[in-house]
């Protein structure tokens, strides 16, 4: 993701993509300094949800272990077809929420939110 952030003289920002020219905030030209804040911390959590379903999907078969990896078989891309199938459609929220929440369960991973 490449992000360019303008400022203009009142001290406003625009937060627009590098890859396709698209506002992050299409509703405003123009946002404050929280409201850019806020849409960048969204992002970061919901890429933290999403490494953390891949983190689950492709260990240990993504990674090297001791120093080799198996080039056999790919996880990767069962992950990558999951995330396209759920992430961008109806309900995508609850799908990815319910995913992040079986892992964190079935993990109990200590995260306080």
């Amino acid at each position: 993701m490449g992000l360019i952030v303008n400022q203009n003289d009142n001290g406003e920002y625009q937060l627009i993509s590098s890859v396709s020219d698209e506002s992050y905030h299409p509703e405003k030209e123009w946002i404050s300094e929280d409201e850019a804040k806020k849409i960048l911390i969204e992002n970061a959590f919901w890429k933290f949800i999403e490494k953390t379903i891949e983190i689950d999907s492709c260990f240990p078969k993504d990674y090297y272990i001791n120093g080799i990896k198996d080039y056999k078989s790919s996880p990767k891309s069962d992950f990558l077809r999951w995330w396209l199938d759920n992430a961008y459609g109806e309900n995508s929220d609850k799908i990815i929420t319910e995913r992040f929440e079986e892992i964190s369960n079935r993990l109990k991973l200590d995260i306080k939110i």
